[in-house]
């Protein structure tokens, strides 16, 4: 589809209305929510998981749809789904998962988490933009067939627009290229964690481009050295800032120990 959140609204539209009950993850993406349900912002992924699994204890035959993210990329965290098969014991779930900030990244080569779950037994849908690694102006469904097909009936999805031909005709010419891109992005992972000597300011996952640092007042002194980091209060305007170093497949060694420099000159002011 031609985007992430047109793709997440239609999952989510044929969905719902099977549904008996509706769970949400504590970071789930606007995009896949019902408009009368949000999560809690102060809880974290595991008390919700403990939460789910107690609740489930009392119930029978329900049909139960979990809806979360694969990933929570302003932690960072990456999510375990694993649990749910303890929920399937006495009711039917299904799951609708986010996987924007996975594709890319996480999961088998470029194409997210859907083959980590896809055999559990539950039924999964993975929807999400596939704008941020892969850099392509599309969104997707993944599920089996029999549930696409259906999808593919929603008006939501006969009137939307796809994702323009030549770069589904590009991505698919470029498997190498991606694969390549997605090997050398883990390379400096692993670089930038290894030069990381201030984990109480700068901390994130060993397989995942996404760092916080702290305090906030870096974003600030890292611009006027001319690195733009991610820096805004989340989850709403409200809230403190989160502040992010993100990583790319197009950032050498080269800018990441300079990087580094700034970072422990700056340290060294306060």
């Amino acid at each position: 589809m031609s985007s992430g959140y047109l793709s997440g609204m239609a999952a989510l539209q044929y969905l719902k209305p099977k549904a008996q009950q509706i769970w949400v993850a504590p970071d789930t993406h606007p995009a896949i929510l019902p408009i009368n349900l949000k999560p809690s912002p102060k809880q974290c992924f595991q008390d919700w998981k403990d939460s789910c699994i107690e609740k489930s204890k009392s119930l029978k035959d329900q049909r139960i749809l979990i809806l979360g993210n694969a990933v929570n990329p302003m932690i960072p965290e990456i999510h375990d789904y694993g649990w749910l098969e303890v929920l399937a014991q006495s009711n039917e779930v299904t799951l609708l998962l986010d996987d924007s900030h996975a594709f890319g990244v996480l999961g088998y080569e470029v194409f997210g988490t859907y083959s980590q779950w896809k055999d559990l037994p539950i039924h999964l849908m993975v929807t999400g933009s596939l704008g941020k690694a892969l850099g392509l102006p599309a969104g997707i469904i993944l599920s089996n067939q029999q549930m696409i097909d259906e999808v593919k009936q929603l008006p939501i999805y006969g009137g939307a627009s796809p994702c323009p031909p030549a770069y589904l005709h590009a991505f698919l010419k470029s498997q190498e290229i991606y694969k390549d891109r997605r090997s050398r992005l883990f390379q400096l992972i692993k670089y930038f964690g290894q030069k990381n000597e201030m984990p109480e300011h700068v901390h994130g996952l060993s397989n995942y481009p996404t760092f916080t640092y702290e305090p906030g007042s870096w974003a600030e002194k890292l611009e006027q050295k001319n690195y733009i980091t991610s820096s805004f209060p989340y989850p709403t305007s409200d809230d403190q800032t989160v502040n992010r170093i993100i990583l790319s497949a197009f950032h050498t060694a080269r800018d990441i120990d300079t990087l580094w420099f700034h970072l422990k000159e700056i340290s060294n002011s306060i």
